[in-house]
């Protein structure tokens, strides 16, 4: 599925847009604003009919205009029913940045299970929830909260980026954007209900706008389709460079997961051993938060050293 309209939407909706610029439902508003977005800015709140000098609208279905990417920031409670008005209004992407899912406990998990159905039933793609948002710099598209939202002066460029940690990857990418990276997407995928990070990788190996794509992972209950990703950037005979920074616990994991994937022959003894690489991907583990400055220079100089042989992901 192409993310053309999740990364250069015409039109954004904020779903429980705020008063106050200061709240999770406001700093959308404020940082689409000062970026410079020049696509739509509708907020949704049947509270106000006008807000921050803009339109406001009861509900994503009164919008006449195109949009193609909501930005969800209601209570979780209210999550599931705003992704099927999304499908209902015709907008086919969603950034969830509610939290109070599955991360919460049985009743988050309750939620989660209510949101994924209406994932399926609405036909919406999301990005979350339980996520800082995502920036698509070119087209000025900043659909996130947190410091990030105070922080739209970074300059476009080739690297693209995707992390399940929203403060750390930001973090990241603040450091690599001070040493002069430019960047072309970032996005914080938060609990992965949808989108996870595979398709997220995989799109950016498609895109002939970035040159260079990074991950930051936690965690991740199936290995293999981060396998097809590795091939995938070996396969396209490209310039794309897939540099996983996976913290300590997750490296651990996935040296699990390709051993039992080996174990059960669900692949070649060979492409399971090149898995432990990502299929022989340009593969960076970055344990500790004190080599961020060492990432960061290597993102700014694209010298992303490959990895020649299984033993050196240990």
């Amino acid at each position: 599925m192409s993310f053309e309209r999740l990364f250069h939407p015409k039109g954004i909706a904020i779903i429980g847009a705020s008063a106050d610029l200061g709240r999770i439902g406001g700093h959308p508003i404020k940082a689409l604003k000062n970026a410079g977005y020049k696509g739509g800015i509708f907020p949704i709140n049947p509270k106000y009919p006008e807000l921050h000098g803009l339109a406001c609208f009861p509900d994503v279905m009164s919008l006449k205009d195109p949009c193609d990417l909501a930005v969800v920031a209601v209570p979780a409670a209210g999550v599931a029913k705003a992704i099927g008005d999304c499908g209902k209004a015709g907008i086919p992407f969603a950034v969830v940045l509610t939290a109070g899912f599955r991360e919460t406990g049985a009743e988050g998990r309750k939620l989660e299970a209510e949101l994924k159905a209406a994932v399926a039933e609405s036909g919406v793609r999301i990005v979350g929830p339980n996520c800082q948002g995502m920036l698509s710099i070119q087209s000025r598209v900043f659909a996130a909260f947190g410091s990030v939202a105070d922080e739209t002066d970074f300059r476009p460029g080739a690297v693209s980026c995707a992390f399940q940690s929203g403060g750390f990857g930001y973090a990241i990418v603040n450091l690599a954007e001070a040493q002069g990276v430019g960047f072309r997407y970032c996005v914080s995928s938060g609990n992965e209900t949808d989108i996870a990070m595979p398709e997220l990788l995989s799109a950016f190996l498609d895109d002939p706008g970035t040159s260079l794509a990074f991950a930051y992972l936690e965690g991740t209950p199936d290995a293999r389709p981060l396998l097809d990703v590795g091939r995938k950037s070996l396969e396209t005979g490209k310039l794309q460079e897939v540099a996983q920074l996976v913290s300590k616990r997750m490296e651990q994991g996935l040296h699990r997961n390709f051993e039992d994937m080996m174990k059960k022959k669900k692949y070649d003894p060979n492409d399971v051993a090149a898995g432990r690489v990502f299929a022989s991907s340009y593969v960076e583990y970055t344990h500790y938060a004190e080599r961020l400055y060492n990432a960061a220079e290597t993102l700014a100089t694209g010298n992303v050293q490959k990895e020649t042989s299984p033993a050196h992901a240990h």
